[in-house]
């Protein structure tokens, strides 16, 4: 007589197969394909149960999207503020490679979210060298100086745009010195500016930043100014903010607008 495996079950059958012959259960053979379309079947499942997770966490209120590192343009639009920084201008003297260079206090409070700049020039108590005060909202902004007070019809976008950071491209990441004994690793952003922005009503050819490695805020940004035939005139304008910080610090300082800046009309 043949013999069956352990795993095989005889079958009472009354028809004579022979001696040779074995009958074998067939509900005991593995179904494989069955088992891949049931694998197939569960990955879908846990794949789209964790979009469907990923998705109510991004599509969330408290959900805060990352700062692009090494974005390749500026990321300019940004909550970041520092009032105790420096602006300084560097003026050709007719001798290559000699400026004389005029500096001043000045602050910067930025907030993004709400489209919102405070830049003042001129942070010595008792406004000793204070120069003009820009209160910048989502499409005004106000000029506060010894005058008075101006009103422009450009906001918050447009202001940005002014001062030449569309088109800014990163170069490298470099180390540079924020203080005396203290230097911090930047992403170097420079290219030139459209033709229509003007700074101090010259059209600069290079615009420059230096940004925090994961661009949550701004140390620095400067211009180049093209030289002219007598070598004099405008050759630098640099912002400098070494203790630069994300985040908005004092709304409160949007509240000191002056009143005559209300009667203001476009």
């Amino acid at each position: 007589m043949s013999s069956v495996s352990e795993k095989e079950h005889r079958i009472i059958d009354d028809f004579d197969y022979g001696d040779n012959v074995s009958i074998i259960d067939r509900s005991e053979i593995v179904d494989w394909s069955a088992i891949v379309i049931k694998i197939i079947l569960g990955l879908v499942f846990i794949g789209f149960a964790s979009g469907c997770i990923i998705y109510s966490v991004i599509t969330s209120e408290e959900y805060v999207h990352p700062a692009a590192i090494n974005s390749t343009f500026f990321s300019y639009d940004v909550s970041q503020h520092c009032d105790n920084g420096t602006l300084t201008w560097s003026n050709r003297t007719g001798s290559i490679n000699d400026y004389d260079k005029v500096t001043t206090g000045i602050a910067w409070l930025q907030d993004s979210t709400r489209k919102r700049i405070y830049h003042r020039i001129g942070i010595a108590p008792n406004d000793k060298d204070w120069r003009v005060s820009h209160y910048v909202f989502v499409n005004h902004t106000f000029f506060v100086d010894r005058n008075g007070c101006t009103r422009q019809a450009y906001g918050y976008d447009e202001y940005l745009r002014r001062l030449g950071f569309h088109k800014i491209r990163m170069q490298r990441t470099e180390s540079i010195s924020v203080e005396e004994d203290e230097s911090v690793k930047v992403n170097f952003y420079e290219g030139e500016p459209s033709h229509d922005i003007m700074i101090d009503g010259i059209h600069p050819t290079i615009v420059r930043a230096y940004t925090q490695p994961d661009n949550s805020f701004t140390y620095a940004w400067e211009y180049i100014f093209p030289q002219t035939p007598d070598e004099t005139g405008l050759f630098r304008k640099d912002y400098w903010f070494p203790e630069m910080k994300a985040g908005v610090d004092d709304e409160g300082i949007f509240e000191e607008l002056p009143s005559s800046c209300y009667k203001q009309t476009d």
